[in-house]
């Protein structure tokens, strides 16, 4: 807020002090950054990658670009090979897969594309892994027929009897958007169920991304829009033994406010994400949601992202936790690097006895280290350090798998 009463000169100091001590903050909690893969716009890999990677038990990364699904595998060299393992085609089997992959214990690869397909309303895949360690693509189900839902944005995920989840962004009942459910039959094909179906009564509508479990076999997620103030809602479904499922509208949040990312749970309950919008600047927060006694559930404000972008804002991603409790997320703009036309950042939240979280800016990306960090979430492997996809940036302009070495 602006004193008019304020010398000029005090005024001044008191910014330049701000901004060392930002500096300061930043190069103390500063991390490694390598560039693992830059893509390019002649390879067979695609374009533009999805925040969310996959590791296998050998170590190996896979993604997926705007066209295809990609192995990086380290070599005797210290870099990372890559290896196109499927193109998308459009109609046939989908196109544009808007999130990352998920591998089951056989080395099974699946995703979901945004459209193509025989309803083009999007596709789930398999990649089939043979004992030679070839894939072959199976699709699992064509999404856009009989208000089933279409438009699927996010990482799926799979269940223990390895049935898949996700969420469609439009259709369904009444074309707000769905929660699906593919289950394999001993046949081949697979069983499409939907759980729910969004745009009622303030349920919110327009779910962007994927869903997550609790231990109890409940599910989670966020719309975009929709709920009580038109800015988007966090959900529940249960399930019950007949195969339904309930839908809880557990928070609405202020107009505009896009809890676009996927949620994270603690061992208490608590849910965490973070918004595009909203915020004491407007763009973007991290949040914490509680239960209460009577069942209401109460937000709280982690972290307010700043209107000059120094720390990062439009946080388009989930968020992930590490073994100590602290909360690691990527903003797809801001940084220390040109401010609001930054290139986007890594940050994390660390907890505190009193109850308040600290930020640090781990990493501003700044063009040939990768750029605009989206759809999904970051990776840790076993020593701490964190892997995603930067959808732009790298060495061609198209976008790079990245390592945060602590």
């Amino acid at each position: 807020m602006r004193n008019n009463s304020l010398p000029i000169r005090i005024a001044t100091a008191l910014a330049a002090i701000t901004v060392a001590l930002l500096i300061a903050a930043t190069a103390a909690s500063a991390q490694t950054e390598t560039v693992l893969y830059s893509f390019t716009s002649t390879g067979s890999a695609g374009i533009y990658p999805n925040l969310t990677l996959a590791f296998d038990s050998a170590g190996n990364l896979y993604g997926t670009t705007t066209s295809a699904v990609f192995k990086l595998t380290p070599n005797s060299s210290g870099g990372w090979t890559s290896k196109t393992l499927h193109i998308f085609r459009g109609i046939p089997d989908g196109t544009n897969p808007a999130g990352g992959v998920v591998l089951d214990a056989a080395g099974n690869i699946y995703g979901l594309t945004i459209g193509g397909g025989r309803g083009n309303g999007g596709t789930a895949y398999e990649l089939v892994r043979s004992a030679s360690g070839q894939y072959t693509e199976k699709i699992l189900h064509h999404f856009g027929r009989d208000q089933d839902g279409h438009t699927i944005f996010g990482t799926p995920i799979l269940d223990a009897a390895g049935n898949l989840y996700g969420t469609t962004q439009l259709g369904g009942t009444n074309n707000a958007g769905t929660v699906f459910e593919l289950i394999p039959t001993a046949l081949g094909p697979w069983t499409e169920k939907i759980l729910y179906s969004f745009g009622l009564n303030g349920d919110g509508t327009n779910p962007m991304v994927g869903i997550t479990f609790d231990n109890a076999g409940n599910l989670y997620g966020t719309t975009g829009s929709g709920g009580a103030n038109s800015g988007g809602t966090v959900y529940q479904l249960s399930p019950h033994s007949d195969g339904s499922w309930t839908e809880t509208t557990l928070y609405s949040f202020a107009f505009e406010s896009e809890p676009d990312g996927s949620l994270v749970l603690d061992k208490a309950g608590n849910i965490y994400g973070a918004t595009i919008n909203g915020g004491a600047d407007n763009v973007g927060v991290v949040y914490k949601l509680s239960p209460q006694a009577d069942g209401s559930w109460a937000e709280t404000i982690l972290h307010s992202f700043n209107a000059k972008g120094t720390d990062g804002f439009n946080a388009f991603t989930g968020l992930v936790f590490d073994a100590a409790g602290n909360l690691f997320g990527a903003t797809m703009s801001g940084g220390v690097h040109q401010g609001l036309n930054g290139k986007g950042t890594i940050f994390e939240l660390s907890p505190h006895s009193d109850g308040i979280w600290t930020e640090s800016m781990l990493f501003s990306f700044n063009g040939p280290d990768g750029e605009s960090p989206q759809w999904g979430h970051l990776l840790f492997d076993a020593s701490g350090s964190l892997y995603g996809g930067a959808y732009t940036g790298g060495a061609n302009g198209v976008g790079a798998v990245f390592k945060l070495t602590p």
